[in-house]
Parts: structure tokens; sequence; C-alpha cells
């Protein structure tokens, strides 16, 4: 996980996952989340990086409304989730954008 700068520490991507496990089943969150990271930049724009792209369309139509939902009440203001893969080359251009 990134730290400093414009991007989320730890402890936010931890309080988010354990928001979203008390929501979900545990072999649920184990599936899809065990892999993936979450980062924060300064536009309000909450990015998960999931661990392929199988798993990154999942989150997407299943779980992006948790995660808003979640992310927004942890950090009281509204935000942006944009969900990516970690194979999508965007996932590069997204990162160095946010540096």
């Amino acid at each position: 996980m990134f730290r400093g700068g414009n991007l989320v520490h730890n402890t936010l991507q931890d309080d988010i996952f354990e928001a979203i496990k008390s929501e979900i089943s545990p072999k649920a969150f184990k599936t899809w989340f065990s892999g993936a990271n979450i980062a924060l930049n300064e536009e309000k724009l909450i990015i998960v990086t999931a661990e392929n792209e199988f798993a990154s369309d999942w989150i997407k139509q299943h779980y992006s409304s948790l995660i808003k939902t979640t992310a927004e009440k942890i950090l009281y203001k509204e935000v942006e989730v944009k969900i990516i893969s970690k194979n999508d080359e965007e996932v590069s251009n997204t990162i160095s954008s946010l540096l």
C-alpha cells in the first residue's frame, strides 16, 4: 500500500475492509478482496485494485455501492469509486497520476 502524498494509509484501507467484512460472508470477502488494495487521492477518488480482471468485474457488479457507502461513512465525505485490475495497464497510469 502507498504511504504519504496523495494516497491513503494502510489504516484507512484496513478500516474499509473491516467494515466490508462485517457486511459480507467471510468466504465472499476472501474470494473477492483478499488480493485487493485501496488507494484514495485528494479528488475524492477511491481506487480499488483487484487481483485480476474477473475479480475486478465481479467487485464492480456486486460490491461497488457497498465500497462507496462504506468509504463515505469512514471519510465523512462523498467519494467516487473506481475498480481496476492489477493486470490492467490503466493501473500504472492511474497510480502515476496520483503521485
